[in-house]
């Protein structure tokens, strides 16, 4: 009888206090203070003594001479095992409750102990927002990069490239390897192995027909390399395609009523981009060890920037039409007033981020911000200032010596001319340098 009054009493507490009581909040802390207090409101009998007491009494001091007591002492130190029985099962069980929520837990924060730790989120955001953006993220993990899957592959927007000339192609589009140094040729190997290994590219078999190849250059910038076709007579050949960029203003206008804002860049831009059989007999490079296709889009293609600000225009032409989506080139901008409405917003543009095969970086995500920089400016829903980089940038830019550098320095100026009050009357005596023998008149002068 006192056995299965035991096991009623133990399973009602187990039942109404560890799984009714605790939900996915619920800490460690907060289970096992629920687990002791199962545990002391399970009593076994009003004749049975204290654990603790039974526990710390010595076995042969619990057995005398007396028959009777000799009996009790050994009924009740058998209840007390049980209760220890009992107390050790209640406890296994609320541990593998605990183990569950905290699996849950960490299930929702893998991506956020491992990879959204380089990404950068609000420190405005509460607990259970942040909570619920990580769930958000570790369900749409696929379109962030990673080491097994850096770039993707986007799938139905295929890239084509129409020259403006007929076969027999000129001997221009047919050049031979340059000359590279042992350094520039070590590191033009590794890249090539590199670009082998993402797929970007594939070598040409010796049966196949080459009617067109470009060299490369391989670049060199604080004793980092960089590997660039040369497709300037190419780019000469082929046919414009103008596909209208988002003006900045605009954009920044459209962002600047935001009060969420988060932002994420397509990594490797241009070759995610797959390109068609016949673009690719168009872009192919060759050097030292053979000649290579381009599978995807290169850098330094004539198009390229058009190439994908349509093909991002298509994919999320329904998210655009709605106004809260901004797309220049590769940095994709949502705005949303409410929390919900940005979990649900992020949720679309993440879920058709996927259905493409396409890749963005997690690095240079950030996510339900207030304010952050964006398009070269800050912005949040009140103001609309200058990055001070960028300001830092010009600082330390030495004196224009020429014509081009000053026409250079003009240009990214007048990207912030709207914060300067008379930029034109302020610029107007290097404008006049600008002009035809301006420059030389002033040096002669």
């Amino acid at each position: 009888m006192i056995h299965r009054k035991i096991l009623r009493q133990c399973g009602g507490d187990l039942e109404h206090a560890v799984k009714s009581r605790t939900t996915e909040q619920s800490s460690a802390e907060d289970i096992i203070n629920l687990l002791e207090e199962v545990t002391t409101r399970t009593r076994i009998s009003s004749k049975s003594v204290n654990l603790k007491t039974r526990l710390n009494t010595p076995w042969k001091d619990s057995v005398d001479k007396n028959p009777k007591e000799n009996s009790n002492n050994i009924k009740y130190k058998s209840a007390d095992i049980i209760r220890m029985v009992l107390v050790g099962l209640i406890l296994k069980q609320g541990l593998i409750y605990l183990g569950k929520i905290l699996t849950s837990k960490l299930r929702a924060g893998k991506i956020q102990t491992e990879q959204l730790n380089e990404a950068e989120i609000s420190l405005h955001l509460t607990y259970s927002q942040e909570n619920e953006l990580s769930s958000l993220l570790y369900d749409h993990k696929e379109p962030f990069s990673s080491d097994k899957e850096p770039l993707g592959a986007i799938v139905g927007h295929d890239i084509d490239i129409i020259l403006n000339i007929e076969r027999l192609y000129p001997p221009l589009l047919r050049r031979p390897a340059y000359s590279e140094s042992p350094k520039s040729r070590e590191a033009l190997e590794i890249h090539i192995q590199k670009l082998l290994d993402l797929v970007v590219i594939r070598k040409v078999g010796h049966n196949e027909e080459v009617e067109i190849t470009k060299p490369v250059i391989v670049a060199w910038h604080s004793r980092k390399s960089r590997m660039v076709g040369d497709f300037r007579a190419l780019n000469s050949y082929t046919v414009l395609d103008r596909c209208p960029i988002p003006k900045i203003q605009i954009s920044l206008t459209q962002i600047s009523q935001a009060v969420l804002i988060t932002t994420m860049y397509a990594l490797g831009v241009f070759h995610q981009n797959v390109v068609t059989p016949r673009a690719r007999n168009y872009l192919r490079i060759v050097v030292h060890s053979g000649v290579y296709e381009y599978l995807r889009i290169p850098f330094g293609i004539k198009n390229a920037p058009s190439h994908f600000q349509r093909l991002m225009y298509e994919i999320f032409l329904e998210e655009l039409s709605e106004g809260w989506l901004i797309i220049y080139i590769d940095d994709i901008i949502v705005c949303c007033k409410p929390w919900e409405e940005h979990m649900y917003r992020l949720s679309r543009i993440l879920t058709t981020i996927q259905s493409v095969i396409m890749k963005i970086s997690l690095k240079k995500c950030h996510f339900g911000f207030e304010e952050l920089k964006a398009l070269g400016h800050v912005v949040s829903g009140l103001s609309l200032g200058i990055d001070k980089d960028k300001v830092a940038a010009v600082l330390l830019k030495p004196m224009p010596q020429n014509k081009k550098e000053i026409q250079s320095f003009l240009g990214f100026e007048g990207y912030y001319r709207q914060h300067i009050k008379d930029f034109a009357s302020i610029a107007r005596p290097l404008s006049k340098l600008c002009v035809r023998c301006g420059y030389e008149t002033l040096i002669k002068s």
